[in-house]
């Protein structure tokens, strides 16, 4: 109903922060690797909310990266599986998209813009 639509998006930015500060946990416990920092890409980075919740769950700071990156990064990936780079060889397959997102973000960029500053959230400043 209307009437419960904040209390359902709240249940819903609580629970990817959750979800977030998990996958973080798994890949520390998978990897061995300590993040830093957390970029968050695609619309989600346009939410203040979900990106406090996100580096209060975490206890990392969340850079925004730009809200065209989720874009440019899934069309990599299909671009990297076109060029019939395989998954199964993550090396290669991670080698070819990174390729491909680097070919396509500097093709939408005007050569003399430089990049915006990147804002950063955490949970001290938010």
């Amino acid at each position: 109903s209307p009437a419960g639509a904040p209390r359902m998006a709240a249940l819903i930015f609580h629970s990817l922060a959750a979800a977030y500060a998990a996958t973080l946990e798994e890949l520390r416990h998978h990897t061995g690797h300590q993040p830093t920092e957390i970029v968050v890409v695609g619309g989600g980075c346009r939410n203040d909310l979900l990106c406090r919740l996100t580096a209060e769950r975490t206890g990392l700071p969340v850079r925004r990266g730009a809200p065209e990156s989720s874009t440019i990064g899934n069309l990599a990936v299909q671009l990297a599986a076109l060029e019939g780079v395989s998954p199964a060889n993550p090396a290669a397959f991670a080698a070819e998209v990174s390729s491909w997102a680097a070919t396509l973000l500097h093709s939408t960029e005007p050569p003399s813009t430089a990049p915006a500053p990147t804002p950063v959230c955490n949970a001290a400043n938010s």
